[in-house]
């Protein structure tokens, strides 16, 4: 998924759906490594606020993004998330 996903073109919708600031909006915009970029971005969305994973699923969604987007699984028990890895090639 980090290697995959195009931060630049999902940020915009990110910021439409307030899921970062202006601030993070532009340190992520200007991050040089893209895989830095979308580790912060994964960092960020869980500490910002409750319900931030339907909203995400959305923009990746809304971008043509569903393999990442199948990638994230909500725990039903503890109500966080987690990547689901597969041997499977993109």
């Amino acid at each position: 998924m980090i290697d995959n996903l195009n931060i630049i073109d999902i940020l915009p919708d990110i910021m439409a759906f307030e899921l970062i600031n202006q601030a993070e909006y532009e340190k992520l915009l200007n991050e040089q490594v893209r895989r830095d970029a979308v580790m912060e971005l994964l960092l960020l969305l869980p500490n910002r606020q409750e319900n931030w994973l339907p909203r995400f699923l959305m923009v990746l969604k809304k971008n043509n993004e569903d393999r990442c987007a199948d990638l994230i699984l909500p725990d039903a028990a503890t109500g966080k998330t987690q990547l689901a890895f597969t041997s499977t090639p993109w």
